[in-house]
C-alpha cells in the first residue's frame, strides 16, 4: 500500500519545455485524494521550487519539498525547515579552492540566495539562474564562509568539457569529503558528506511514521539512483540516463534473486498444511495507496477489493505501453502544430496515469485508441507514398 510519493521534478514532473502537463497535475490530486502524501524532491533551491507548487494548486495541503539534493526539507503549510543538512566555512573554503583550479564556477544556495563565487557568472549559471527564477547575487570567499548565510549546497558550473575536465580530475577526491553527483552535463554538485535525496526521504519517512516499502519514488536522473533504491517502488522514466537504468536494473535484478532466495527458504521451511494460501497482489495502485481500516475490517476490505478486481480483467501493461507507442510513433508523423501539441499532452497524462497507476490498464488503453483514432483520421498525418 502506498502511502508516500517522492517526485523528482526536472525531466520527471517537468516537460522539456519545464512546465507542468494538466495530466500530471490531475494525477497527483488524484493520489492526494486516496491520502498518498506528496514530496517533491529536487536538486533544486526552494525558491525554484514555489511557482511549480502553485501551479500544482495544492495551497491547502500540507505536503513536503525536499530541495537541494536532499540538504533541505520544508513543510509547505509555511515553509519552514524542519530538517537541514548545510556546508561549514571550511567546506566552502575547499569547493572555492577546486573552482580556482579548474575552468568552472562555483555557486551556493540558501534559503533566498543564488550565490556566485569568483567573479562575474558565466554563461550557463545565468541559464541555470533564469531556470530556478533567481537573480544572482556575486558574494566573495570571505562573506560565503562568515556563518552569516546557511550554506546547503554548492555546485560547479561550466560547458561540458569544462565539467568533464573537473569531474576528471577532482570528483574522486571530492567524494572523499562531500557527497558529489553529476547530475546534468554542465553540473557538478556538493553537498554535506551522506547527503542525498534518499537520506532525507528516509528521515522524512520516519517523521511520518511511512516505511520504506510504503513509498513510491519517481526518477530519471544520477541524483535520483539512491532514492529509487530507497523506496519499495522505484520507478526510473523513460528518459532516465544510462546510469540511472543500468543502477535500477541491478536492483531489480537483485531483488528478484533476494525474492527465489527467501522463497526456496520458505519452501524448505515451511509446515505442511490444508489451508489455501492467500496470494494476495503487492503491485500497489492509487485506488489502494491509502485506505484507513480497523484490524477488523481489513481482512473483508482485501477480500472485497480482490473480488471485484476479479470481475473486470485488466489488458497487460505490455499491451497498453505498446499501444501508447504505435500512438507516439504516429504523432511524429503529424504536421499540424496544435493537434501535435494536444495529443502530445495526451500522451504524456496515459503515461503518467500508467506509472502512478491513476488509471487502470483498460482505461488508458481506451483513450490511447481514441487517440490513435484520431490521428489516423487528420489529414495533417504525412504519409510515405507507396512504392
Amino acid at each position: 500500500m502506498i502511502k508516500l510519493l517522492a517526485l523528482d521534478m526536472d525531466g520527471t514532473l517537468l516537460n522539456e519545455a519545464k512546465e507542468i502537463p494538466q495530466a500530471h497535475i490531475t494525477a497527483i490530486h488524484q493520489a492526494i485524494e486516496k491520502g498518498v502524501k506528496l514530496v517533491l524532491c529536487t536538486g533544486r533551491p526552494l525558491f525554484g521550487v514555489l511557482p511549480y507548487y502553485k501551479k500544482l494548486g495544492l495551497d491547502l495541503q500540507n505536503e513536503y519539498v525536499i530541495v537541494n539534493n536532499g540538504c533541505s526539507t520544508h513543510q509547505t503549510s509555511d515553509w519552514s525547515l524542519v530538517d537541514w543538512q548545510e556546508l561549514s566555512p571550511a567546506d566552502i573554503d575547499y569547493l572555492f579552492n577546486l573552482a580556482e583550479k579548474s575552468e568552472v564556477q562555483l555557486t551556493l544556495f540558501d534559503e533566498e540566495h543564488y550565490f556566485v563565487l569568483g567573479g562575474k557568472p558565466n554563461e550557463i549559471v545565468q541559464n541555470d539562474a533564469k531556470l530556478v527564477f533567481s537573480d544572482l547575487t556575486e558574494i566573495s570567499l570571505e562573506e560565503a564562509t562568515s556563518g552569516k548565510f546557511r550554506m546547503f549546497q554548492g555546485m560547479f558550473l561550466g560547458t561540458k568539457e569544462q565539467t568533464d575536465d573537473f569531474e576528471q580530475r577532482f570528483a574522486e577526491e571530492l567524494c572523499q569529503r562531500f557527497s558529489g553527483v553529476r547530475s546534468q552535463p554542465v553540473i557538478y554538485e556538493a553537498m554535506p558528506l551522506g547527503t542525498t535525496k534518499a537520506t532525507a526521504l528516509s528521515r522524512l519517512a520516519e517523521i511520518l511514521k511511512i516505511d520504506s516499502s510504503e513509498i513510491m519514488a519517481m526518477g530519471d536522473a544520477n541524483n535520483d539512483i539512491e532514492m529509487l533504491q530507497f523506496a519499495g517502488l522505484g520507478i526510473a522514466m523513460g528518459n532516465a540516463s544510462d546510469h540511472v537504468r543500468k543502477n535500477k536494473a541491478d536492483q531489480d535484478s537483485k531483488s528478484d534473486e533476494d525474492k527465489e532466495d527467501r522463497h526456496e527458504s520458505d519452501e524448505s521451511t515451511r509446515p505442511e498444511s490444508n489451508e489455501k494460501e492467500n496470494h494476495t497482489g503487492s503491485t500497489p495502485s492509487v485506488d489502494n495507496l491509502y485506505k484507513p481500516s480497523t484490524d477488523e475490517d481489513e481482512t473483508e476490505e482485501v477480500s472485497k477489493d480482490t473480488t471485484d478486481e476479479a470481475e473486470v480483467p485488466q489488458v497487460e501493461t505490455e499491451k497498453v505501453e505498446a499501444k501508447l507507442k504505435e500512438v507516439e510513433a504516429l504523432l511524429a508523423k503529424v504536421t499540424d502544430a496544435s493537434l501535435k501539441d494536444n495529443v502530445t499532452e495526451s500522451l504524456s497524462g496515459l503515461r503518467n496515469n500508467l506509472s502512478l497507476q491513476t488509471m487502470d490498464n483498460n482505461g488508458i488503453m481506451a483513450e490511447a485508441e481514441k487517440l490513435l483514432a484520431l490521428l489516423k483520421g487528420s489529414e495533417s498525418v504525412t504519409t510515405k507514398p507507396e512504392a
